[in-house]
């Protein structure tokens, strides 16, 4: 099973045992969940997620946790501790956790205190050697040992630098004696060891036990700026074992994992240890670098990827010798690492290393993978064709041209392109999508010059998918399987499209290359209408020139009024992508009339292509005529909505086109979109809006729409296009905002809000009153929802005090504004409780 689908499960099993704490704690508390529930928790029961608690009597808020033990505890230090309304039900309940971290505090207070007290001792010790150093020493070396007195007691820059000073301007002060003391100090504390290194380095002190001290700090963390610079200059005399021993951090300081920089600065590389240990002890080097890439832990063979990605730069062979081990670790991983996981499975760095040394020694890493490839198991087999991968990642519109005399792209890229044709495997082809995805970029004048291995490819997959299409499907095929079959349908298809996009942009300029993409259509056998029909999208890029547009447009023509189904689909959905500026008036005749076309496929087809284009007027009364057809005939049909609303909204741009957005057509198409499930609306609702704002009807349309709406971020469409009909608009639906105002204020307040200032906007502001009035006095009162039925009284109140205005009656507006006080004072006692209670909390910032 997936690591991540055990990690949840026990976290799902986790949860379950805190909510049956929390529900023996108190009747009155609720568990809620933040967020969906995903399939793990669906298919388990088991709560996974986020999850948080409730109260009706509790005035300050929680938080939503992965672990719910972290959030129910949250919830009892603000609102449980003093709670006089606690209805208890059983044991164990949360007493059983707070029990627990209370004992954990205290054994953490416990192991401080101890820890405090042997630090000050070991620290008396110190103190005690040094005074008895100082017997022998004269007047301004003793200010030398009170110097690293100070430095013991404060730890800080300040006193560092003072003790290093007076190394650096008065050596001649520090005595044999001192000289052996600091050489100690630095041995056994490490807090000492960039000090005392410094100090050493000043006096020209014994350079082989500063090599040593300075390696064996860093085998144990990270080097500073001043460790690295001390060592530096000493590694020709260091201990080769000691170099191996710190090569991992001096890795880190080379190449820092850019995990650290998450939330802050990552640090700047610092490559220069690294490569004076690789020119001064390049075979203990290697032996560190062996011993990563050997580890069976993903962590230490990434670094050791990092490393050698280093020095490959500035050696170009520095990477030779471990080649085999690289592609075998990386093709391997599963069996040669012990935390091997999806999560690991990208392996980033150890795939960028490779894709570096697959550019300098190309054709002995293709032997290395072509050997995995032949006798390994199938997920072995899989990862290796992953090292093809590498190079070719990430292809940008903005990167230079690759040269086709490049070895290694030319070459992953041919077997990449027939292992589409050849392999078996979902993941190989997986990986070969992800390649070829989208456009060639800067690999055009690669696919340029293997543009006949395109083509062939493109024949050979659709071969491949013919085979697909013609295998029986099995009688006992479950639901799992039948989903695996569509999906390895899909990719063979995106493939192919994928492939002719790639073709068509290489050809794309040269006349000769595009006549061969072109004539490429008669090389398609009969029968393959799908691939006929995919191919005519090569049109997007060869009919970029008057010439390319001229080869294609007979195919493309033949496709929109020929016999087959498909092929017509196609071809309306190519002429949406191609070059509007030199199309003949006779294609568009022919595309018009697929929008009356009598097959699903090809009316849809030409009803999106349609987004992508103007028709010529001669055709346009056709085609509006024909998507009004479409309107009526599937507003009448249940299940058709995504289809139906693409035709609204084509139509819909006409009448604006004409400037005929409230006429019989608009108020019809907005009593069509009412009939419309949200879901399906919501993508295309501002554009309509805009269209359609001061159309007789739209209004009911945000009515219907706004309970439905997507406000998680309090940002909705449906929200702003209320707010921008005119007034008159809104006066003429102001009882069923009103309504829908008090509906959807007991749960979602800040929607009543919305409507609230919509109407008070409008003159309605008795309507708008009587939505805050709704809530102020909601029957369900309780402290959980106290702070929101006091903000929305200052609403009310504010809103009485208008329409106390606008009616005339002044002896109304000081009682209000005495409310208005009162009021004030409510939310100020209220958020001074929720303060105190949010500082019981041991998150960082109030909830």
């Amino acid at each position: 099973m997936d690591k991540d689908i055990q990690d949840s499960i026990k976290a799902g099993e986790r949860n379950r045992a805190a909510v049956e704490l929390v529900r023996n704690w108190c009747a009155h508390a609720k568990i809620e969940k933040y967020g969906g529930v995903g399939m793990i928790e669906e298919a388990t029961g088991l709560p996974i997620g986020l999850h948080g608690l409730k109260c009706d009597h509790a005035n300050a808020g929680g938080t939503f946790t992965w672990d719910l033990h972290e959030a129910a505890l949250d919830f009892y230090d603000r609102n449980c501790v003093d709670c006089k309304n606690r209805k208890p039900v059983g044991i164990p309940n949360l007493l059983s956790l707070v029990k627990e971290r209370e004992e954990r505090r205290a054994q953490e207070a416990k192991d401080a205190a101890e820890a405090e007290a042997r630090r000050v001792e070991v620290q008396n010790a110190r103190r005690l050697v040094r005074s008895q150093l100082r017997a022998d020493l004269g007047s301004l070396s003793n200010t030398i040992v009170d110097n690293i007195d100070e430095y013991d007691d404060h730890r800080d820059d300040e006193h560092r630098e003072r003790l290093c000073e007076s190394a650096r301007l008065a050596p001649e002060h520090f005595s044999q004696p001192i000289i052996e003391y600091i050489f100690a100090l630095a041995e056994q504390e490490p807090w000492f060891v960039e000090a005392g290194l410094t100090v050493l380095d000043y006096l020209n002190a014994d350079p082989a036990r500063i090599a040593k001290i300075a390696l064996s700090s860093i085998a144990r963390a990270k080097p500073t700026a001043e460790t690295a610079r001390v060592i530096l200059s000493r590694l020709s005399i260091a201990d080769a074992n000691l170099v191996t021993e710190a090569l991992p951090n001096v890795i880190e300081r080379a190449s820092p994992y850019d995990h650290y920089g998450f939330g802050r600065a990552l640090p700047s590389p610092e490559p220069g240890l690294l490569l004076g240990a690789w020119k001064t002890h390049q075979a203990a080097v290697r032996e560190g670098l062996d011993r990563l890439l050997s580890s069976r832990q993903t962590y230490s063979a990434e670094l050791a990827a990092r490393g050698l990605m280093v020095l490959q730069q500035d050696d170009p062979n520095a990477m030779h010798g471990f080649l085999r081990t690289m592609v075998s670790k990386f093709s391997r991983a599963e069996l040669l690492l012990d935390d091997f996981d999806e999560r690991h499975g990208a392996f980033r760095h150890l795939r960028d290393a490779l894709a570096m040394a697959f550019a300098a020694f190309p054709d002995e890493i293709d032997t290395l993978v072509q050997e995995f490839i032949a006798h390994s198991d199938r997920n072995t087999k899989d990862r290796a064709y992953k090292i093809y991968e590498a190079p070719l990642r990430g292809h940008r519109h903005d990167e230079p041209p690759i040269s086709p005399e490049s070895r290694v792209h030319r070459l992953c890229f041919k077997r990449l392109l027939w292992a589409t044709t050849t392999e078996e495997s979902e993941k190989i082809l997986e990986c070969a999508r992800e390649v070829f995805r989208g456009r060639p970029y800067e690999m055009t004048d690669i696919a340029r010059v293997e543009l006949d291995g395109l083509l062939g490819a493109i024949l050979l997959l659709d071969d491949r998918l013919r085979r697909h299409d013609e295998t029986a499907v099995p009688k006992d095929e479950n639901l799992l399987g039948a989903m695996q079959r569509d999906h390895r349908r899909s990719t063979i298809t995106s493939l192919i499209t994928s492939l002719i996009e790639w073709a068509s942009v290489a050809a794309k300029g040269d006349p000769v290359l595009v006549k061969k993409v072109v004539g490429s259509f008669d090389q398609i056998p009969d029968g393959r209408d799908h691939l006929k029909g995919m191919m005519l999208t090569c049109i997007e890029h060869v009919g970029q020139t008057v010439e390319g547009l001229n080869l294609v447009l007979p195919h493309l023509y033949s496709g929109l009024v020929g016999n087959s189904v498909a092929v017509r689909a196609y071809a309306a959905a190519a002429l949406g992508k191609a070059p509007q500026e030199n199309v003949p008036p006779l294609v568009y005749e022919a595309f018009s009339v697929l929008l009356s076309d009598q097959y699903v496929a090809v009316h849809k087809a030409a009803v999106r292509a349609l987004g992508y284009f103007q028709l010529p007027e001669s055709v346009q009364n056709r085609a509006a005529q024909a998507l009004l057809n479409l309107i009526h005939h599937y507003s009448q049909k249940t299940g058709k909505d995504d289809f139906l609303i693409d035709c609204v909204e084509r139509l819909a741009y006409e009448l604006r086109r004409v400037d005929d957005t409230t006429g019989g057509v608009a108020k019809y198409l907005v009593q069509v979109m009412l009939g419309i499930e949200p879901l399906y609306l919501r993508s295309s609702l501002r554009s309509m809006g805009r269209i359609f704002g001061e159309t007789e009807g739209f209004v009911d349309l945000l009515i219907k729409l706004i309970p439905e709406s997507d406000d998680r971020d309090h940002r909705s469409d449906e929200l702003h296009l209320l707010a921008e009909l005119p007034n008159e608009a809104i006066l003429s639906r102001k009882a069923a905002l009103e309504k829908l105002g008090v509906d959807i204020g007991l749960n979602r307040p800040w929607i009543a809000l919305h409507i609230v200032e919509v109407l008070g906007r409008a003159g309605a502001l008795a309507e708008a009153h009587k939505i805050a009035e709704a809530y102020v006095t909601r029957p369900d009162a309780t402290v959980h929802n106290q702070w929101q039925r006091i903000r929305m009284k200052s609403v009310e109140i504010a809103t009485a005090f208008e329409q106390a205005i606008a009616e005339g009656r002044r002896g109304d507006l000081q009682a209000l504004a005495d409310r208005w006080e009162e009021n004030a004072q409510q939310d100020k006692e209220f958020q001074a409780d929720v303060e105190k209670r949010n500082s019981r909390s041991r998150f960082s910032h109030p909830l």
